[in-house]
C-alpha cells in the first residue's frame, strides 16, 4: 500500500520548532531551583529583597522547621536559597537584630528569639509593615521624648544589673555599630541595635518590647535621612552621635547612674534638635 504524505512522527518533528540558541544557552546555565522561581514571578513584581528573607523565616516557623532559639541559616546560604543578594539578606538581619528578635554571637552565628510563635509571627510581620507607617515631624518629637525617658531607665537598670560579660558584649556590639555606620553605609537599623543591646542588658523584658513598639513607627521617618546621609551635615551629626555612644557605653560600663542619666539625655537632646532642624523645611508633612 502507497502510503501519502509524511509520517505523523516526521510531521510532529518538523512541527516542534527548536528554541533560539540564547535562550537554550540561559537556559543551560539557570540553576532549577532559580529558573522556577523566575518564570514563577516578574521581575517588576518582586517585592523588595529583604523582605522574602522575613517572609522565609516566618513560613519556617509556621512550619515547625525553626523553633524559639533555633540557628538562622547564613546570609550566604539564604542568599542562594532565594536568589538574592547577600546584603539584602544582611539589611534584613540588621532590621529584626534592631527589634530584638534575632540575635547575632560572634564566631557562632545568627539565632532566632526564644519568643514563641503566637507572639513572634506577628512581630515578624509588623517588622515588615513599618515601611508602610506614616509619622510626622511633630510625631516624631513625641516620640523621641518617650523613647529618652524610657531608655534612661533602661539604661540605668543596665548599670545596676549587667554582668561583666553583658558588659564586654555591650561594647563589642557598639564597636560593631560604629563601624557599619561610619566605615560600611550602615543603616538606621544598625543605630536601633545599639538601643536594643541595651534594652537586652536592662533585664527588663517588658519595657524592652514596649521600646520595640515605640520604634517601629519611627523607622520609615528615619529612612528620610538615610536618603541624605552623604551629606556633611548628615555625616558630621553621624560622626557625633556615635561619639555618644560611646559615653553611654563608658558609663554603663563605668557603673555610674547620674553619667549615664546624663549621657542618655544629651544622646536624645541632640538628636531630636538636629532632625527637626533638618526637616524644617518640610514640617508637618508626611514622608
Amino acid at each position: 500500500m502507497k502510503r501519502t504524505g509524511e509520517p505523523k512522527s516526521a510531521a510532529r518533528i518538523k512541527a516542534t520548532k527548536s528554541p533560539p540558541a540564547k535562550s537554550r544557552a540561559l537556559a543551560a546555565d539557570t540553576p532549577a531551583p532559580y529558573a522556577r522561581a523566575a518564570a514563577a514571578r516578574k521581575p517588576s513584581a518582586r517585592q523588595d529583597a529583604s523582605a522574602e528573607v522575613i517572609e522565609r523565616i516566618k513560613a519556617m516557623i509556621k512550619s515547625g522547621a525553626l523553633a524559639p532559639g533555633d540557628k538562622l541559616h547564613s546570609e550566604i546560604r539564604f542568599a542562594t536559597e532565594l536568589g538574592i543578594s547577600r546584603s539584602s539578606v544582611t539589611k534584613a538581619y540588621a532590621k529584626l537584630e534592631a527589634y530584638g528578635l534575632i540575635r547575632t554571637i560572634p564566631q557562632s552565628g545568627t539565632y532566632l528569639a526564644a519568643i514563641g510563635p503566637d507572639a513572634m509571627m506577628p512581630l515578624l510581620s509588623n517588622v515588615m509593615e513599618a515601611n508602610a507607617v506614616n509619622v510626622g515631624v511633630d510625631d516624631l518629637d513625641t516620640l523621641y521624648g518617650v523613647r529618652a525617658v524610657l531608655e534612661e531607665m533602661l539604661a540605668v537598670s543596665a548599670v545596676e544589673s549587667a554582668d561583666d560579660a553583658g558588659l564586654a558584649r555591650l561594647r563589642e556590639k557598639t564597636a560593631q555599630v560604629k563601624k557599619r555606620i561610619l566605615e560600611q553605609n550602615g543603616t538606621i537599623e544598625d543605630d536601633l541595635v545599639f538601643h536594643m543591646e541595651i534594652a537586652e542588658l536592662s533585664g527588663r523584658p517588658f519595657f524592652k518590647s514596649l521600646l520595640f513598639f515605640i520604634t517601629l513607627p519611627m523607622v520609615q521617618m528615619f529612612r528620610s535621612f538615610e536618603k541624605q546621609k552623604r551629606s556633611s551635615a548628615v555625616r558630621e551629626r553621624w560622626v557625633h552621635s556615635m561619639a555618644e555612644h560611646d559615653e553611654i557605653v563608658a558609663a554603663i560600663c563605668a557603673r555610674d547612674v547620674e553619667r549615664t542619666r546624663r549621657a542618655v539625655r544629651e544622646h536624645f537632646q541632640k538628636s531630636i534638635a538636629f532632625r527637626t532642624g533638618v526637616m524644617a523645611n518640610g514640617a508637618g508633612k508626611r514622608v
